[in-house]
């Protein structure tokens, strides 16, 4: 028996999916007090970050606190674009990949920042939290008009040509080599597709691993880039995982200094091999 919960290919409840699509619809928009009828009394919202230069980051706890980070959002930023890339749940949870742009109205600069949205409900199907976890450095550097840095964003997964069988045990053994490699530069696995391309958020300069690799360069380059780091101090651990069709959110913390949460977003070919992968986390106030 697994040591975590792992949940595979279990649709979101169709309540649930209602609650979701009424508080996107709104929120796409930048209407984040349209979606208040979509939230729990005693919801809370979690936002990577520093308060000290990101107003809108910290926990939020009580719907009349998430109402005060509405209207900190309304006066910090305008959202400009909030498109879903992909999507994996459970029936009481979501992990929604975004790709997400911003004006900053004190500094009037744009930036833009792949942004996962980890979305659970309640049993009378209200959004009980929404954990957002995103590198904000580029937020950071748009609020403080320091020279701007690209961010690796992930592309949308492509479909499965096939239904994608998989076990459980098949699901923790591709986390477990993905975490590995991620947190050990332990990358030779059988699991990994010659084509793999692997997403990383961060500032290549300062966190050394950031960027887009494949699996040539994290076999050859990867791993002494790990150890010259050299602040990944503490355990890995697995929390979960999901799978939908052919993608797997795997959800965990520690592996870093920090104990922040972490989420890793892999795709699976139809040889059953990873194709591809990203890593949501913040490095910039977790490091």
């Amino acid at each position: 028996m697994s040591a975590f919960p792992v949940f595979n290919d279990v649709k979101l409840d169709s309540n649930n999916q209602q609650t979701q699509a009424s508080y996107y619809k709104s929120a796409a928009t930048g209407d984040f007090e349209g979606t208040l009828d979509t939230l729990a009394d005693d919801v809370f919202f979690e936002i990577s970050g520093d308060r000290s230069t990101l107003p809108f980051a910290g926990r939020w706890e009580g719907k009349e606190n998430v109402k005060t980070l509405f209207s900190t959002f309304g006066s910090a930023f305008r959202l400009l674009n909030l498109t879903e890339t992909d999507i994996v749940e459970s029936a009481s949870v979501s992990y929604s990949f975004n790709d997400e742009s911003f004006f900053v109205y004190q500094t009037g600069i744009y930036y833009r920042v792949p942004v996962l949205h980890i979305m659970s409900f309640n049993s009378d199907n209200k959004i009980s939290s929404l954990v957002n976890i995103h590198d904000t450095s580029s937020a950071y550097q748009a609020f403080t008009s320091s020279p701007s840095s690209l961010i690796p964003i992930s592309p949308k997964i492509a479909p499965p040509s096939d239904s994608s069988v998989l076990d459980d045990a098949y699901l923790e053994d591709i986390s477990t080599s993905l975490v590995k490699a991620i947190f050990s530069g332990e990358t030779a696995s059988s699991l990994f597709a010659e084509n793999l391309t692997f997403y990383i958020p961060g500032l290549q300069d300062r966190d050394k691993i950031a960027g887009v690799w494949t699996l040539d360069e994290l076999k050859l380059v990867y791993p002494d880039r790990i150890k010259k780091l050299n602040k990944f101090s503490s355990s890995s651990s697995i929390h979960s995982i999901t799978k939908s069709e052919n993608r797997i959110a795997i959800h965990g913390s520690g592996g870093f200094s920090s104990q922040n949460p972490w989420v890793i977003l892999a795709s699976v070919d139809s040889n059953k091999l990873c194709s591809q992968s990203s890593l949501y986390f913040d490095f910039q106030f977790s490091l």
